[in-house]
């Protein structure tokens, strides 16, 4: 068949992501026969999209859903209706099944094809379902069932992303980083976290082998000098990040590169050879800034550990930038008022809070706002819904982060020159 997959993710903050949900697709598309090509909406526009649709004349068409909501701090919007846009723009131009996917997607499946009109859907991840989708509608068989769920199936061999060279172009130009994912899955237990549901609660390595070639490809290549890991958590509970560390200190791979971190117990020497393989930025998944309020979010570590990390990276030279979500489970004053100090107190990092917690489907969040009657057990949560604390008053939430956002150029240098890249 004929397969046009297009990455509908619009957002530019801190800068665009290369999409590696599509191009993932496409590869395993491709082996099963098919002829792939990829679009991206940033790159391609309402113009090129109908453009390519008209000549290639898709014989299937899958959607990335990559986010849910837009960049707004406060008041974030939901991106539903470009989405419902892009699909009667393709509607207009084509009728051939269109099949949603991706993370956002994922999270409300049943609300948002109903929403949409499209024709199928895809849960969890997308390398055999939907690939098996298109074998059948190639075989002139059209399934019954509109949604279907990746439970069983996570895929254990993680094969590099055949990257589109145009679209990697474009965000080469754009970004000048390139995001890598290393594993997927993740046992940790956070309170609002969807990504044990999106990727399973176990991890699916990459060979560091594998991982270091990926990246002096992109190098050597495309001329990329920096790069994210895009990974829930890169420092794993088993330790196996080290393998790509010593990897990328083996073969001599001069690169700079950011991840996502949970703090733990680091030595000096353990940041050293973080920082001698390119280590620049690491950005924090604090989350919450007393430990009563860090156990209560399912964290296990304590703020001294957080202090001792940006101590420890931060005289390594290394860019640290802590992200915090105020008014989440078990805040009250005091510990508003503890976490501010706190806050406050760490020196030479950025900062980045918010007043709230987003509320997605199936997290304990979720739970604990149906205890509390936040929100019904008939609220799909498409709109932006957010959790805070009855033992503390959203008001007083919201003057603490706007206190702290205010204060942020005296308690650091600033927003981290990388910030947090997810394309999958």
């Amino acid at each position: 068949m004929r397969i046009l997959l297009i990455s509908c993710n619009t957002s530019r903050t801190p800068y665009p992501v290369y999409p590696l949900g599509i191009s993932m697709i496409a590869h395993a598309a491709r082996r099963r026969g098919h002829v792939a090509r990829t679009l991206d909406v940033l790159l391609d526009g309402e113009p090129g999209i109908r453009s390519a649709v008209k000549t290639f004349r898709p014989e299937i068409i899958g959607l990335s859903l990559r986010n849910i909501d837009g960049d707004e701090d406060m008041e974030p919007k939901s991106r539903l209706h470009g989405y419902k846009e892009l699909i009667r723009c393709l509607r207009e131009e084509i009728s051939c099944p269109i099949v949603l996917g991706g993370s956002a997607y994922s999270l409300f499946p049943e609300a948002i094809l109903r929403e949409t009109r499209a024709d199928f859907g895809i849960v969890g991840e997308g390398e055999r379902l939907f690939c098996d989708l298109a074998d059948r509608l190639a075989g002139g068989l059209r399934p019954a069932a509109r949604i279907h769920y990746n439970r069983r199936s996570l895929i254990s061999d993680l094969p590099a992303p055949a990257r589109d060279a145009r679209i990697l172009g474009y965000y080469a130009a754009a970004a000048g980083i390139a995001n890598i994912q290393t594993k997927r899955g993740c046992p940790l237990d956070c309170a609002y976290c969807d990504y044990p549901f999106l990727e399973g609660r176990h991890y699916r390595f990459r060979p560091p082998g594998e991982v270091a070639e990926e990246l002096g490809m992109l190098r050597d290549k495309h001329g990329l000098r920096r790069f994210a890991f895009a990974d829930a958590v890169f420092n794993d509970t088993e330790g196996r990040y080290w393998g790509i560390v010593e990897e990328i200190i083996r073969r001599k791979i001069k690169i700079s590169w950011t991840a996502f971190f949970k703090p733990r117990a680091f030595t000096a020497r353990e940041v050293g050879a973080l920082k001698a393989s390119g280590l620049r930025s690491a950005e924090w998944g604090t989350d919450c800034s007393t430990d009563q309020t860090l156990s209560r979010m399912g964290k296990d570590f304590t703020w001294k550990e957080v202090l001792a990390c940006n101590r420890l990276f931060t005289a390594a030279g290394i860019d640290s930038l802590h992200r915090i979500i105020l008014g989440g489970p078990g805040e009250d004053r005091k510990t508003l008022s503890k976490g501010v100090r706190n806050i406050l107190g760490l020196k030479n990092c950025a900062v980045s809070t918010c007043a709230g917690v987003r509320i997605f489907p199936g997290t304990r969040i979720h739970e604990l706002a149906l205890k509390a009657g936040a929100v019904g057990a008939d609220d799909e949560l498409l709109e932006p819904r957010r959790y805070f604390s009855p033992l503390v008053s959203p008001a007083a939430v919201t003057a603490a982060h706007r206190l702290v956002a205010a204060a942020l150029p005296s308690a650091g240098p600033g927003r981290s020159p990388f910030s947090r890249a997810r394309g999958t």
